[in-house]
């Protein structure tokens, strides 16, 4: 019998699936695309259905093209902050799938004291990215939602629980640590539903599912009879995808969003500004995390463009436009150290004619925003020696090389830029006990001196203080 291994990676624009062998090379893979909703100004859904169908064709066409029974774990990594109610009698949605990137309960926001509570039970900061505002207005809005509550027929929480209870043969109504660490409802000391945090938002505590830890026995998937070890979110896997993060390394996912995460040990850490995260839950021990976030990096680019960009289309742009105009970008919300989730983006001076200028201004602005969130953790001592890039994005090396010479640390890429895939399966291999496979060679970039660049960063960084005082004065 062959040994491989199964990894899922559900994301925000796809769902993707990847068969290892022992030896750690990919002899299967499949990939489903996906369509974001955009049904009024700050919302952003997904239809349920398709995401359960989406997983369901890559677990066929994984079953088309290996023997199911060569098969010995699975893992499934799954969008954090996305949620959505469903009826757990019949596995029926009773909503959309609400966004990770939506912002619809950006309205009126808890008192600061309140505030400072939920960042001190939960690591993060109030915003309505998270999960807890988005329960509370599917049970406030959506009739569908409060009749089965009525009717004791609702659940809610992660999409992670969702697609556990319609992709595995038995459905567990629970959701990982991981996941349910986004929600604003779970405390990060106690590991538990806070009852506090539920009063808060006026969730009842038998709306969500049980809680698990990412490593755990999770029941076996339907359709390849494959037994599902380790469930937990794509930036978590990310950071494992070559091997255990290592002390002095921070690890940028650049992918629809981009994701700056400094491991902290076993004990959470804290940092104004950024948020303390967790990374792995094996029922024991917690693997810890400093997060930054940017939540527009590929999102953005695609806006501005009107389509997606090719990491070959911003190789050009960048190489056509040495000196670009600044971008404030607030596509999806002003994320770390700021939240400011209502922030207006534009160009300055003014928006340049060219598609390509447009571009570079908007990829520089990613930079930017990543370089604000590095040294928001060198202030506070968590100095890097080096950066570890995965994601999309970072099969631009124009990007990549931008990057090293504004942050002054080297760059470290990968042959394969699917982190999420490949942290995925290197956990599955610690789970099972089975030989570590060697880190992965990759691009290196070479920090050099960029006056030019370093200026532009001043100058954003000043353009962005300024629109953050009017808002603040608004």
């Amino acid at each position: 019998m062959v040994a491989l291994w199964l990894v899922l990676d559900q994301g925000t624009g796809s769902t993707r699936a990847r068969v290892y062998d022992t030896a750690g090379r990919v002899v299967a893979e499949a990939r489903q695309p996906l369509t974001l909703l955009r049904p009024g100004p700050g919302r952003v859904e997904q239809d349920p259905e398709q995401v359960v169908d989406s997983l369901h064709g890559c677990l066929r066409a994984i079953a088309d093209q290996v023997r199911t029974t060569d098969l010995v774990a699975a893992g499934l990594a799954t969008q954090r902050s996305s949620l959505l109610c469903w009826d757990p009698v019949d596995g029926h949605p009773l909503s959309p799938v609400i966004s990770w990137m939506d912002r619809r309960t950006a309205g009126p926001v808890p008192d600061p004291a309140q505030r400072a509570r939920i960042r001190r039970l939960t690591g993060l900061r109030y915003s309505p990215h998270y999960g807890a505002g988005k329960i509370r207005w599917c049970l406030d809005r959506l009739p569908a939602v409060r009749e089965a509550v009525a009717a004791g027929r609702c659940l809610c929480g992660p999409l992670a629980a969702f697609l556990l209870d319609r992709c595995l043969q038995r459905p567990p109504h629970a959701v990982d640590t991981i996941n349910a660490s986004r929600t604003l409802l779970w405390n990060l000391q106690s590991g538990r539903w806070d009852p506090g945090l539920l009063d808060l938002f006026g969730v009842p505590v038998r709306l969500l599912p049980a809680l698990m830890p990412d490593g755990a026995d999770w029941g076996r998937l339907d359709i390849v009879d494959c037994p599902l070890y380790r469930v937990t979110g794509d930036q978590a896997a990310a950071l494992h995808a070559d091997g255990p993060p290592r002390p002095g390394r921070v690890y940028l996912n650049l992918g629809t969003g981009a994701f700056v995460q400094a491991v902290t040990g076993d004990r959470p850490a804290r940092v104004d500004g950024l948020l303390t995260g967790v990374a792995r839950d094996d029922g024991g021990t917690r693997l810890h995390t400093l997060e930054g976030t940017v939540n527009g990096a590929a999102a953005a680019l695609a806006e501005v463009a009107g389509q997606t960009v090719t990491p070959a289309r911003l190789d050009a742009a960048l190489a056509a436009e040495m000196d670009p105009p600044l971008f404030l970008n607030g596509i999806g919300g002003l994320g770390s150290p700021w939240w400011v989730a209502a922030f207006p983006s534009r160009f300055l001076p003014q928006r340049p004619a060219s598609v390509a200028a447009r571009l570079a201004a908007v990829a520089e602005s990613i930079l930017f925003l990543v370089q604000a969130n590095l040294e928001r953790l060198a202030e506070a001592g968590w100095r890097p020696r080096s950066l570890g890039l995965g994601g999309g994005l970072s099969r631009s090396s124009a990007l990549c090389q931008r990057l090293a010479d504004l942050s002054g640390l080297p760059v470290r890429g990968r042959r394969d830029p699917e982190a999420t895939l490949a942290g995925l399966h290197r956990l599955l291999r610690r789970d099972l006990g089975a030989e570590a496979l060697p880190a992965q060679d990759g691009p290196c970039y070479r920090p050099r001196r960029d006056g030019a660049l370093q200026r532009r960063y001043r100058a954003w960084r000043a353009a962005l203080a300024a629109e953050l005082t009017v808002l603040g004065d608004a």
